[in-house]
């Protein structure tokens, strides 16, 4: 037993690992190859349900869904700029790189991982801080992938030292999940550079723990580590179906991301992602879920809002007309692509048993 395989050795008997292994090979899985971390693989000791988040499940054979769909991504790129989207007028989103230190099983990014090497190249920055400066509606950057930290430390750098100049740049987001699969990565090197940077255009640091068995010693040490060099740290991730759609598992969740000073920020409802839809919840559900948890919680882990990431825009759950068998959903764009429609409410007709609204 080779490679990642032989690190599920002693989690799972060697039956089971021949399978996942074996299920691994079928082509609808290896469209999206199957990657995790050691680190990963000891937490599943603590809850074992945290392997659905990385291992391929026979569910994605012949799934339904959608593959590759960008959930309006590509109507948003900017011309010329690789990576680039403009999607809400104040935020550029960079795709800067397609690498992962783990492959999540319901990423709707999942075509990015088919790039062998960053999305960006060094003869691309300056378009990106031209397109910037020629803006200035922008007041922030959102560093995506992928994961901006897998990429190389000398282009991050790069990257952050250029737009730390731009005075219309308010403040810097970056997207990663090394904070959560391999939080050794964040060592004292890493967070001086992010603390560098901070000091002149505040980071923002979004991470994503779905669950509470992910938070360890080493995820505590590794979130000081950043929080001391005045990176503010937030949470934001998927409701997945038996992994973290408990009140309970969520309340233990954000009281601990709370207490470690990290800022709940978004529970997204799953996209459709093809492979993923077993994973998927049902809206109301999930509503009534989430909002019984708060009652578990105190003001600072209750400040999230739980989301339908739709190509229009992110559309906020509000709630439905009835407790039980509702007719009715009210949303409201929390942001949206066509910028005066932010702040509008949406009531629509509803079903019971429905996991996905496309608007």
């Amino acid at each position: 037993m080779k490679g990642i395989w032989g690190d599920l050795r002693g989690v799972m008997d060697e039956e089971e690992i021949d399978r996942i292994e074996n299920l691994s090979e079928h082509p609808d899985i290896k469209q999206f190859p199957v990657k995790f971390t050691k680190y990963q693989v000891e937490q599943l000791y603590k809850a074992p349900e945290l392997g659905k988040i990385f291992l391929p499940s026979e569910l994605e054979i012949g799934g339904k869904g959608e593959t590759d769909n960008n959930y309006g991504e590509m109507e948003s790129r900017v011309p010329g700029l690789k990576g680039g989207q403009h999607k809400y007028s104040q935020t550029l989103l960079l795709t800067v790189s397609g690498k992962c230190v783990a492959h999540c099983r319901y990423c709707f990014r999942r075509h990015t991982a088919k790039r062998k090497k960053e999305i960006l190249s060094y003869e691309d920055y300056p378009l990106a801080f031209e397109y910037v400066r020629k803006h200035p509606e922008i007041t922030n950057v959102l560093l995506s992938g992928g994961d901006p930290l897998v990429m190389p430390r000398d282009m991050l750098e790069e990257l952050l030292d250029g737009f730390s100049e731009i005075d219309s740049l308010r403040f810097i987001r970056i997207g990663s999940k090394v904070l959560v699969d391999n939080p050794d990565m964040i060592d004292g090197e890493l967070a001086d550079l992010l603390g560098k940077y901070s000091e002149k255009k505040k980071i923002y640091f979004v991470t994503q723990f779905n669950h509470p068995a992910e938070i360890s010693e080493k995820t505590r040490d590794a979130t000081c580590r950043l929080q001391e060099r005045g990176v503010i740290i937030l949470n934001q991730h998927p409701i997945l179906s038996r992994v973290n759609d408990n009140e309970s598992i969520i309340a233990e969740l954000y009281n601990h991301l709370a207490g470690l000073g990290i800022q709940p920020y978004y529970a997204f409802h799953l996209m459709p992602v093809k492979g993923a839809r077993h994973m998927q919840t049902e809206i109301h559900e999930t509503y009534r879920m989430l909002e019984n948890a708060k009652r578990e919680m105190p003001g600072p882990a209750k400040s999230f809002k739980y989301i339908l990431p739709t190509p229009s825009g992110k559309l906020e759950v509000l709630g439905f007309d009835r407790t039980e068998s509702p007719r009715q959903i009210f949303l409201k764009y929390h942001e949206a692509k066509d910028r005066e429609k932010t702040g509008e409410l949406i009531v629509l007709p509803y079903e019971r048993g429905t996991k996905w609204l496309d608007v």
